[in-house]
């Protein structure tokens, strides 16, 4: 994170956004100043 922050990555959506892990997805996001953050996350039902 250190790196996204500062600008020295060239690839920030290798860290942020959603990754699958260990059977689940981990969503990343980075918002300054936010005290917490929401996903809305569509199911099968909602398509």
């Amino acid at each position: 994170m250190d790196q996204l922050i500062a600008g020295r990555t060239h690839d920030p959506h290798a860290v942020l956004g959603a990754h699958p892990a260990q059977g689940r997805t981990t969503i990343r996001t980075m918002r300054r100043g936010a005290a917490a953050v929401a996903a809305l996350v569509a199911t099968s039902a909602m398509r």
